[in-house]
């Protein structure tokens, strides 16, 4: 449509015709979106409901990316915010505009992970998964030994036994989360070979520190069990009572007999054993392959709990040199 506007030229005994192109009536740009407050990183899909005798579109998205030309387009926003959208559609003699604002919503970050290789031995090396959601920025992980990492999906190696609380946290939109979980680490036994004397014998032993295996005197303050003598009142050939008692404080147990003494394999498997065993002042007449289990709350902690079996049974009969063997973990 074309609007001709005449006046009279103010200056001069002329006058002035000016054309104004002016859109057809029928013909308006709109458009409408769909997926709007949604969350940050999101696509807004534009569908172009103009009406009228356009040939070309131009959409300005509001955030600063390139002008599109597609009649339907999809656009990515990256950021939250509100955004002024503006289509421009042009034709033959027409042209027109239309704006709406499309809102994005802030996406927080929510930390969360997942690991595997839980509860092995040290040295241990866990591997660790992201599976945080949200916009993020970046990441953050604490193992709980002091040492820490800034990737997505890092191993770590635990050298030490214990429990370590790990946690990650996740940043973004200036904002932060995190996520503390448990990871158990056993530390690993040690074994020794002990002897235990009759506490009648000739050497004055009787006694067993069972950290180091050494067999003693029976009034040693580090002693953890005792051998129960021998009975005067038969020969001495059989006179050997073939008894274990505790010492010092310790609590002896006799091990569950469904235990596999080979399996002890972790510290915190002795502590295990000895709360199903049962408690005993004084041990039945002791055979081999017997499996007792000891805790000293006098001992460091990762010394308290000691298990052991008894391997080989040596009796004498021309004197009273008879004597356990034990095969120890602690």
């Amino acid at each position: 449509m074309t609007l001709i506007v005449t006046a009279p030229n103010q200056t001069a005994d002329t006058m002035q015709t000016v054309l104004i192109e002016m859109p057809p009536a029928n013909a308006e740009a709109s458009f409408s979106i769909a997926n709007d407050n949604c969350l940050a990183p999101c696509d807004i899909i534009f569908t172009n409901t103009s009406t009228g005798s356009f040939d070309t579109y131009s959409w300005d998205f509001g955030d600063g990316s390139p002008l599109s030309i597609e009649e339907n387009p999809i656009h990515n926003y990256t950021m939250p915010g509100q955004y002024t959208v503006r289509l421009t559609a042009s034709g033959p003699n027409v042209s027109d505009d239309s704006t709406q604002i499309v809102t994005i919503e802030i996406n927080p970050p929510v930390a969360n992970f997942s690991f595997q290789n839980n509860e092995c031995l040290a040295p241990c090396t866990i591997d660790f998964s992201s599976t945080s959601s949200g916009m993020i920025d970046s990441l953050r992980w604490d193992f709980g030994d002091g040492n820490s990492s800034n990737l997505m999906n890092p191993s770590h190696t635990f050298t030490q036994g214990g429990k370590y609380g790990v946690s990650l946290t996740a940043f973004g939109n200036s904002l932060d989360s995190t996520k503390i979980d448990s990871i158990i680490i056993f530390t690993p036994v040690d074994t020794v070979t002990g002897t235990l004397f009759n506490q009648g014998g000739p050497f004055g032993t009787g006694g067993i520190n069972l950290i180091t295996g050494e067999g003693q005197h029976n009034q040693e303050p580090d002693n953890h069990i005792l051998d129960a003598g021998i009975n005067i009142t038969v020969p001495q050939d059989i006179n050997w009572i073939q008894k274990i008692r505790p010492a010092n404080g310790s609590d002896l147990r006799i091990a569950d007999p469904n235990l596999d003494f080979d399996q002890l394999l972790a510290k915190e498997e002795i502590e295990a054993a000895f709360n199903q065993g049962q408690s005993i002042s004084l041990s039945d007449v002791v055979e081999v392959g017997d499996v007792f289990i000891v805790y000293n709350p006098t001992i460091s902690s990762d010394q308290a709990y000691i298990a052991f079996r008894v391997t080989s049974i040596v009796v004498t009969t021309t004197d009273n040199n008879d004597r356990y063997v034990f095969e120890i973990k602690n």
